[in-house]
């Protein structure tokens, strides 16, 4: 890998606004970015982040850390670590602290993690030839969204209910809820690998209307 960061084609920024607060993140978010790596590199070893594809996120302090806008996942940096300390998910708003913008899809992060009170962490990645693999037990949204809505964000906590199975966002990719980053992550992985060796199995359609 080269250090250029190459974006995904189609790839065109976040659809929300962010303010950038001019203070420090809460003690201790610098220790974060170990298990923000961890993750990165494990999904990075299964191809589920190509490019700039696929974001992560955790609960901390009143707040939570999320990768940065276009972060290209399998070359993480200290940098790709943003604090968002405030989102509103109806207006399109949220307020960070960071050198970058964060990640496309924070709406989408804090609505699920607004949603789901027991998990602590948000995978979503990316395998373009796995997502079009039907597999037994696994469920999609009933209808593709564009990436970075609020429309996505409500059909994914919908799908997502109150199970701790994985996803897929249709025509989009994987996401997992979990107690960490690797425990969301590992979850997508082994439903991953379960897809590529049982093809040919149905989808399960079980999101609730909007």
């Amino acid at each position: 890998m080269g250090n250029a960061k190459e974006l995904m084609p189609g790839y065109t920024g976040v659809k929300f606004t962010s303010i950038q607060l001019n203070e420090d993140p809460p003690k201790g978010f610098a220790a974060l970015f170990p298990l923000f790596k961890e993750c990165a590199d494990f999904t990075a070893s299964h191809d589920m982040v190509p490019q700039n594809a696929g974001n992560f996120s955790m609960r901390f302090a009143d707040g939570i850390a999320i990768t940065a806008a276009g972060a290209n996942l399998d070359m993480l940096e200290k940098e790709d670590i943003i604090y968002i300390a405030h989102c509103s998910v109806s207006e399109k708003k949220l307020k960070f602290i960071g050198t970058r913008n964060p990640s496309s899809e924070s709406l989408l992060h804090y609505l699920i993690l607004q949603c789901r009170p027991d998990a602590d962490a948000v995978v979503h990645v990316h395998n373009i030839p796995a997502s079009d693999i039907p597999v037994e037990k696994i469920r999609e949204t009933q209808r593709e969204e564009p990436y970075g809505s609020l429309e996505l964000a409500q059909i994914t906590c919908d799908t997502l209910g109150t199970s701790d199975e994985p996803i897929l966002m249709k025509n989009h990719g994987y996401v997992a809820v979990g107690s960490s980053l690797m425990g969301a992550a590992e979850r997508i992985i082994s439903i991953h690998l379960e897809l590529l060796t049982k093809p040919g199995k149905e989808i399960i359609k079980d999101a609730a209307p909007l």
